[in-house]
């Protein structure tokens, strides 16, 4: 993905929730059963832009870590964190070169 977007800071977020469901399940800063979505990507500031985003969509986000993923001797683990299906959906944060 990075190859044809150079300069860009992917975040890969809302993988785990229905679009539908976005709108249903967002609660207030605070509220004791707001939803917590993971978020991935590889800088840090990108991941506080989207997270700062899905706070202000009712959300909270847990940190899943790096989208870079080292590379596993399990042909079963060589697939995406979250699926190989998953679009990417934030692509937030863009500094020239990268």
């Amino acid at each position: 993905m990075h190859r044809h977007f150079d300069g860009v800071r992917l975040v890969k977020a809302f993988n785990n929730i229905l679009a539908h469901h976005i709108p249903q399940l967002a609660r207030p800063s605070g509220a004791a059963d707001r939803t917590a979505l993971p978020i991935a990507g590889d800088h840090p500031e990108a991941k506080a832009d989207a997270a700062t985003l899905i706070d202000r969509l009712g959300f909270d986000t847990v940190d899943a870590g790096p989208l870079a993923r080292p590379p596993t001797r399990s042909a079963s683990m060589r697939q995406p964190p979250y699926g190989n299906s998953v679009p990417w959906i934030c692509s937030l944060s863009t500094t020239a070169g990268g």
